[in-house]
């Protein structure tokens, strides 16, 4: 029993007590990536935000979210377009800057490759 105990301390602990992660809330750092999910930010601006060095927040978020930090916020504004294109009628453009897109074409693109269909069919198929 006691080796165990001793071979989970050793592999689990500097996991849960990594460099940057003592005291670390993470739903409050997801919180903070939470209200920069809309406007154009850096990674460097994200962990200045957070008071976390940015590798503490990459590795932070990652374990946390499966995504790095910058995934995570592009994974937030696609969801957010999702649910506007579904609830609302409002143009494609419209939502692409709501999201945080610079034009209706880069975010079609982006749509497109991570959800593996356009805005506009996304928003037929789920009225139909």
């Amino acid at each position: 029993v006691i080796d165990l105990l001793s071979l989970v301390v050793r592999t689990c602990l500097p996991k849960i007590l990594a460099p940057g992660f003592f005291g670390v809330d993470a739903a409050r750092v997801l919180h903070v990536l939470n209200e920069h999910a809309v406007g154009r930010t850096t990674l460097h601006e994200l962990a200045k935000a957070t008071n976390l060095t940015e590798r503490s927040l990459s590795e932070l978020v990652l374990r946390t979210t499966g995504f790095t930090p910058m995934r995570y916020l592009l994974e937030l504004r696609l969801n957010t377009a999702m649910k506007l294109l579904r609830h609302t009628d409002r143009s494609i453009e419209q939502i692409a800057r709501e999201c945080g897109f610079r034009d209706r074409y880069y975010f079609t693109r982006v749509f497109t490759k991570h959800r593996q269909t356009t805005p506009a069919a996304f928003r037929r198929e789920v009225k139909a």
